[in-house]
């Protein structure tokens, strides 16, 4: 997930169209285990893919719960993240 976070956002031009097609079609769209970002700003985890008509819509856990999308995430490249402290 974090590569094909990276190869998407961060290094635009550095693959090859094909290579990132690959890695789409080997790890799904929005893989179980990403990082991203929902239309409203808020930032979860992919618990589960995104039925087949709408791949871009997975099921996201953020705060505690599970969030059903109904608009596309964006994956967010783990250079965007950072550590919170306890």
């Amino acid at each position: 997930a974090d590569l094909l976070a990276y190869a998407v956002g961060q290094a635009a031009g550095r693959f090859s169209d094909d290579w990132v097609r690959a890695v789409i079609k080997i790890c799904g769209t929005v893989p179980v285990g990403a990082c991203v970002q929902l239309a409203d700003g808020r930032v979860g985890i992919v618990i589960e893919p995104g039925p087949p008509d709408y791949p871009f819509c997975p099921v996201v856990h953020v705060d505690g719960q599970r969030v059903f999308t109904d608009q596309p995430v964006m994956l967010v490249p783990p250079t965007r993240l950072r550590r919170v402290q306890n």
